[in-house]
């Protein structure tokens, strides 16, 4: 069963009323689709499926998708598949697709509709970043958001629990979703931009990106050889700290 992203339809149903459920829709074969309904809204013909497997249409009012490369498009074979309902759901509200599709519901292959577990609207803001385009002198917006649990387990079972700032291994309850490229530089919230660590690490790390944290981390080291003469603690702190560098990339 694949899943689709697209605005909320209403199917056509007896008595040209307009209906939500496909299973109330009336079912016409290709040759004998109505040429005109007494509804207000101009209808399309969709490619439907009745219980004899036998292809069959259904007029429902104007239906947009999204397509693969977040635009709209108005057929489902260039829209952009999910292979189960939770995916889909994540995908809407960690991309913001209420500012493409309007009215965004989740469509499976048999044309039944779900609702956004989390519209877009309701997604949790705890800070907002800014990013000033020179050339335009725009900025855009990118909210921090609360990641539902199938995201947090995605990315746990990425890095096979295991800490991308400090290497040790992160317990389900300790842990939490780090952006690679910090919001306030013009990261995303979509998964190739989030990595498993640990809350205290994540906290450690704030809005650094690689090489700031490397400088960091190289800033402590030069400071404690300042207050503290004992090389084998300085040294020790080096090689933890460019051992995590190496090994995981931190960012």
């Amino acid at each position: 069963m694949k899943f689709y992203i697209c605005n909320d339809i209403k199917f056509l149903g007896g008595q040209d009323k307009l209906v939500d459920s496909p299973t109330a829709a009336c079912h016409y074969k290709l040759s004998n689709l109505p040429k005109s309904a007494k509804v207000k809204k101009e209808l399309v013909p969709i490619r439907m499926f009745n219980n004899k497997n036998h292809k069959d249409y259904a007029m429902v009012t104007p239906i947009t998708f999204l397509g693969n490369d977040n635009n709209v498009v108005a057929e489902i074979s260039a829209a952009k598949s999910f292979g189960s309902y939770s995916e889909a759901n994540d995908y809407v509200n960690l991309n913001n697709v209420c500012s493409i599709v309007s009215n965004v519901i989740i469509l499976d292959s048999k044309y039944k509709k779900y609702k956004v577990e989390k519209p877009c609207e309701d997604i949790v803001e705890v800070e907002e970043a800014e990013i000033v385009t020179p050339e335009e002198n725009v900025i855009i917006k990118y909210p921090r958001i609360q990641f539902s649990s199938a995201v947090r387990g995605r990315i746990y079972s990425k890095y096979n629990g295991i800490c991308q700032i400090c290497g040790k291994p992160v317990d389900r309850v300790e842990m939490s979703v780090d952006h690679i490229i910090p919001l306030s530089k013009g990261g995303t919230n979509l998964e190739d931009n989030l990595q498993l660590s640990h809350d205290f690490c994540n906290k450690m790390k704030g809005s650094y990106d690689k090489q700031e944290y490397i400088q960091f981390g190289t800033d402590i080291v030069c400071r404690s050889l300042l207050d503290n003469p004992d090389m084998n603690v300085v040294f020790k702190l080096a090689r933890s700290i460019v051992r995590g560098v190496n090994k995981r990339g931190i960012a």
